[in-house]
């Protein structure tokens, strides 16, 4: 079976960065797999780069590799991690950037990677670890190697505070914590927490003082209405039917969303 390499960065496309990890990935492993889940987060955002990781990783096949590069801190004293949760790893910078991974899954296992024995070049660059360090490790992982022998243990890893929903009055109150390239604004509102508090009753959302209903699909009210539903990460999100939620309400990461029973 070919090794799977799930890769994600802020390098975007426009430079070699990405071609030269994938290059340090070819190099080390015979015939790999690799899939890019993402090279469009913004640079240095690691909050949306964790978001994408905690939503994605489980529709990978098992024993995937996870190659994760958002490094505002490259070249400092920040460790680099390898994580196992059950049969994946994830290899990155520990900076909060699998901080979704550690909210979502029990059971996990850090290590702190030993840069030197893994540095690919003779002078370790101190500004593209992805490609010294973090590539080389992955790597590895994907040839065989325990991911125990990246390092010791790492028993406090920087997991970020994750925005959590309360309740205030009669209202469960989340926020936005994500904007996809269609301009949903995607809530940390998950759909139990949803289903829990409506108890079967119909409900609305209120966002930057606008009512939206509560529909199943973006069709069901007319194009470039307002809408909230259930996304596919199961969250709620905000949505404009064929048209963008971003833009019409001028909102983003951090905005408070409202959900009330009507």
């Amino acid at each position: 079976m070919r090794s799977v390499i799930a890769f994600l960065s802020d390098f975007g496309l426009r430079d070699s960065y990405v071609g030269i990890v994938k290059g340090v990935l070819a190099s080390l492993v015979q015939d790999p797999f690799i899939i890019d889940i993402t090279h469009d987060v913004p640079p240095h955002d690691i909050l949306r780069g964790a978001y994408i990781l905690g939503c994605s990783h489980t529709f990978f096949p098992v024993g995937t590799v996870f190659l994760c590069v958002v490094d505002p801190g490259v070249g400092t004293e920040r460790a680099g991690l390898v994580v196992c949760v059950g049969d994946r790893v994830f290899v990155a910078p520990d900076n909060g950037l699998l901080s979704e991974i550690f909210h979502r899954c029990k059971g996990w296992k850090a290590y702190r990677i030993e840069t030197e024995r893994f540095a690919a070049m003779p002078r370790l660059s101190s500004t593209f670890h992805a490609r010294d360090v973090f590539a080389p490790v992955a790597a590895r992982i994907a040839c065989g190697m325990d991911p125990s022998e990246s390092g010791p243990s790492h028993l406090h890893p920087v997991i970020l505070d994750l925005p959590v929903p309360n309740r205030e009055k009669d209202a469960l109150v989340g926020e936005v914590i994500y904007d996809d390239r269609f301009g949903n604004l995607i809530t940390n509102l998950d759909y139990q927490e949803v289903t829990s508090f409506l108890e079967g009753h119909a409900g609305v959302v209120e966002v930057g003082g606008v009512i939206c209903p509560i529909v199943q699909t973006y069709s069901d009210v007319p194009a470039g209405s307002l809408l909230a539903l259930m996304g596919s990460d199961d969250r709620l999100e905000v949505a404009v039917s064929e048209g963008s939620a971003l833009h019409v309400l001028g909102l983003g990461r951090g905005s408070k969303v409202l959900l009330r029973r009507r």
